[in-house]
């Protein structure tokens, strides 16, 4: 297991620093790939077609997403997504209407509106969504649904188990799957908890950066200038870890003492706006990265912020790894902000 953690984290931190070519890369209005690609494909857009054999990571961002070909992995982000391609290894979406009839050979997890699955998983689906429909479907393991509505239709077989929430809503005769065993959990996390708090979160987070942009401009420009390698990464990592359980030891031995409790609260208001403040700067960081080392695009300060905060939140729903990507990304940002202000200092 640990061994699989560092294989996939070394494909999103540590991606080829050089593409082997410039279309692997891309933003613009409307994108169709149709070639063989011997590595990560990032690609944003508004209209996204692709039937293409990329053979590492497929990171689709668009409004549109009609998404075909084989890929050894699959990211994707969108308002309608469509894909009946194959994945080899393990598929993520996030969107409003989303339909799956396509070939994944491992697990599958889904955060939608309306989610459509058909085709054939090869082990677990998680899926987070309003309404959830099976039809014409294989899934090899188990099954796990938070949905309002799920409405099963006809040829599913399901080959493990199934769990949902005890609220939904079912449609369908549930009782002719065969080998399997069914269990309700009585659990209050609906679809609407997980796509509004990615939307909100992603739009304050957003604005937040924005401001910051606008009244601090040079502090983006010196998170830029600062030397990105495995090293510094690490160090700010160490740093952030210091600062988020030195500083509430700190404020406590001041609070003893009445002169300094105004320090205290000061310092603690301050701890306060970096633990928030933290995904914006690493997030900024990722999206630079994304966008000059990946894109090999020219460096642009908002499309970076938008970028970095919108992979940071949805890497957040990432099932297992979610929680360890997003805890590197808030030591990682609590370390700029503390470089940052030693920086000033100096």
């Amino acid at each position: 297991m640990k061994k699989k953690i560092l294989v996939i984290l070394t494909l999103l931190f540590m991606m080829p620093q050089m593409a082997l070519a410039k279309d692997y890369y891309d933003a613009d209005d409307k994108i169709t790939l149709n070639d063989t690609y011997n590595g990560t494909v990032f690609q944003a857009a508004e209209k996204i077609n692709s039937e293409a054999t990329i053979k590492g990571i497929g990171f689709m961002a668009a409004q549109t997403v009609n998404l075909g070909g084989e890929s050894d992995y699959g990211f994707v982000a969108g308002e309608t997504i469509k894909f009946d391609g194959v994945v080899n290894n393990d598929l993520f979406v996030a969107g409003s209407d989303i339909v799956i009839n396509g070939d994944i050979k491992r697990d599958v997890f889904l955060a939608g509106n309306s989610v459509t699955l058909k085709g054939n998983i090869g082990r677990t689906v998680r899926v987070y969504a309003d309404e959830v429909i099976l039809e014409n479907i294989t899934i090899n393991k188990n099954m796990y649904i938070y949905a309002t509505k799920i409405n099963i239709k006809d040829n599913v077989k399901l080959l493990g188990k199934i769990k949902y929430n005890e609220n939904a809503e079912i449609k369908g005769v549930i009782k002719d799957f065969n080998n399997e065993t069914y269990e309700v959990e009585d659990d209050d996390y609906s679809f609407e908890d997980v796509f509004s708090n990615l939307i909100y979160g992603i739009i304050s987070l957003l604005i937040v950066a924005f401001i910051i942009s606008f009244l601090l401009p040079n502090v983006y420009e010196k998170l830029r200038n600062k030397e990105l390698n495995i090293d510094n990464v690490l160090k700010d990592v160490c740093t952030g870890f210091v600062i988020l359980f030195g500083i509430p030891f700190l404020v406590l031995l001041l609070m003893i003492t009445v002169i300094a409790l105004p320090v205290s609260l000061i310092m603690l208001g301050f701890y306060i706006l970096a633990i928030y403040l933290s995904i914006i700067f690493s997030g900024y960081i990722l999206g630079h990265y994304i966008v000059t080392k990946l894109m090999h695009k020219e460096s642009n300060e908002y499309l970076e912020i938008v970028i970095g905060i919108i992979t940071t939140k949805i890497g957040s729903l990432i099932p297992f790894l979610g929680v360890l990507f997003t805890s590197v990304m808030f030591l990682y940002g609590l370390g700029l902000i503390m470089s940052l202000i030693s920086k000033k200092n100096k």
